[in-house]
């Protein structure tokens, strides 16, 4: 009789109660940064190879309410650098579990997770270290275990905010683009990206001076993946020609396609900040239905 190869390991008890313990002390020490930054360290070491008992940990960091107490810390510090770091850290670790990876995605997506990540980093639009990484890399892989989960048009809008953000930054872009072209593969996810204008401001990413060949391939293959749908269709035709038209000495954050401001808000309207988003086209490129 066959056996799968697959077949998880018994938990280790000792392992559970040290990430319980982490995550409690996160909890009560929430208000001193300091002591969380130790404890996040800590964190660190519990969900990350060379553990080879990560993914038990990554259970145990879930189950004891983990990302909510993470996510309360990104509200609270996220122009931290250092605890910024942590944080993304260990949120990036729980998409990757093998088994339960969608399941997480999930849980990240619900719990605000990922929306106070995208504020975080666009907001702190210096970062070029760790923190940037580990957030970028937390994006990209739900959107590819769990596309429907990231579809919202919350997330969706800040995942651009974050690319304008980083106009000039070629690792932000090709990060983004491959998000787009996973989050489009659930139908869902991609009647929310369009419905957004997020056709409009794919070809206006491809503008942006930290566009590169592998951003623009992989914005393509969006539309493309976009282009079974005959109004979908009509509007990617609509803005090619706008495109060959416009003046080559525009710059794309100056496009008509992003004016409006929105108001970053955390579910308990701790903290708020102000961001472009996407919004619709104006009169000068004709109205679309």
């Amino acid at each position: 009789m066959n056996r799968s190869v697959s077949k998880r390991r018994e938990k280790v008890g000792k392992n559970t109660k040290a990430v319980v313990g982490l995550i409690n002390a996160l909890h009560t020490q929430r208000k001193f940064k300091r002591l969380c930054v130790y404890s996040l360290q800590a964190l660190v070491k519990q969900v990350c190879p060379p553990n080879t008992t990560w993914q038990d940990s990554v259970e145990d960091c879930v189950g004891a309410k983990g990302i909510r107490v993470l996510t309360d810390l990104l509200e609270r510090y996220g122009n931290d650098k250092q605890i910024l770091t942590c944080v993304t850290k260990i949120l990036s670790q729980m998409p990757k579990h093998h088994w339960r990876g969608k399941e997480f995605a999930k849980s990240l997506v619900n719990d605000g997770a990922v929306y106070d990540t995208l504020r975080a980093i666009a907001e702190n639009n210096t970062l070029q270290d760790d923190a940037l990484k580990n957030a970028l890399d937390m994006i990209e892989k739900c959107a590819h275990v769990n596309a429907r989960s990231m579809g919202t048009k919350d997330n969706i809008v800040a995942i651009s905010a974050v690319q304008k953000s980083y106009a000039n930054d070629p690792v932000v872009h090709e990060s983004c683009a491959r998000t787009y072209e996973s989050i489009c593969r659930s139908r869902a996810a991609a009647s929310v990206f369009v419905e957004n204008n997020m056709i409009e401001f794919t070809f206006d990413a491809m503008h942006m001076k930290g566009a590169t060949q592998e951003s623009i391939l992989a914005e393509l293959r969006t539309l493309n993946r976009l282009a079974v749908k005959k109004e979908n269709i009509a509007r990617i035709e609509k803005y090619v020609v706008y495109s060959l038209t416009r003046s080559p000495t525009r710059s794309p954050t100056q496009s008509p396609t992003y004016p409006n401001q929105i108001r970053w808000t955390s579910k308990n309207r701790r903290y708020s900040g102000t961001i472009s988003r996407a919004r619709k086209h104006s009169t000068t490129r004709g109205k679309i239905d």
